[in-house]
């Protein structure tokens, strides 16, 4: 069973935590909170503060929640 990774974007400022995304196709341009674009095969994490037990695993299947609550998926 594939561990699943849910990623909500907060602020610029927030803590930057980088990994891979497996080889998935977006429609349209995913962007962060910030209109940054997120190039396909990878994702950019930001968060306030940390939280605890979360970990980042290569290979995971991750679900990312852009700021207009859509997600991808």
């Amino acid at each position: 069973m594939p561990n699943v990774v849910n990623v909500q974007f907060a602020q610029a400022e927030a803590d930057v935590y980088s990994a891979r995304l497996n080889p998935q196709e977006f429609s349209g341009t995913p962007t962060d909170c910030a209109g940054r674009t997120i190039p396909k095969g990878t994702f950019v994490i930001e968060r306030q503060d940390p939280v605890p037990g979360s970990v980042l695993i290569p290979g995971a299947t991750v679900n990312l929640f852009f700021c207009d609550g859509s997600s991808s998926g």
